[in-house]
């Protein structure tokens, strides 16, 4: 073997390693990879209760003093795709079932989804805060 062969080889073996001791440092995923935001599409960062919990919104799309008619409602959103919850709501005149659907972190989403229900229920929501039920 003629002496410009032998260097080649050495020199391609000594790029292979320096690639083998540094590649992994660049693609170990701890780099300082900064992904790009569209700021129109991040939420704030959410406010906590008084149980240092999330604050949490959702549209209240009904008050129904006959539960079945809430039972009624609830399963029409939950087969839509929707989250849908109900809860009972005391009253003056006793104890009545609230629609819900949510909770959403953030005000202006709960907000987007109202209207969006109103177009496709023909609902008029009102956007209320989510309430933990106690334990």
């Amino acid at each position: 073997m003629n002496q410009s062969t032998k260097q080649r080889v050495v020199g391609t073996f000594v790029l292979l390693a320096l690639a083998l001791i540094f590649l992994p440092l660049v693609v170990d995923g701890d780099g300082q990879y900064q992904p790009t935001i569209n700021p129109g599409l991040v939420s704030a960062e959410p406010k906590l209760d008084e149980l240092s919990l999330p604050e949490g919104w959702s549209v209240r799309l009904g008050v129904f003093s006959d539960s079945a008619n809430a039972v009624s409602l609830t399963r029409r959103l939950l087969d839509a795709g929707y989250r849908a919850y109900s809860r009972d709501i005391p009253g003056a005149q006793g104890v009545a079932t609230g629609v819900f659907v949510g909770p959403h972190v953030d005000r202006g989403e709960a907000n987007l989804l109202k209207d969006r229900l109103q177009d496709e229920f023909q609902l008029a929501g009102l956007v209320v805060r989510f309430e933990v039920d106690s334990i």
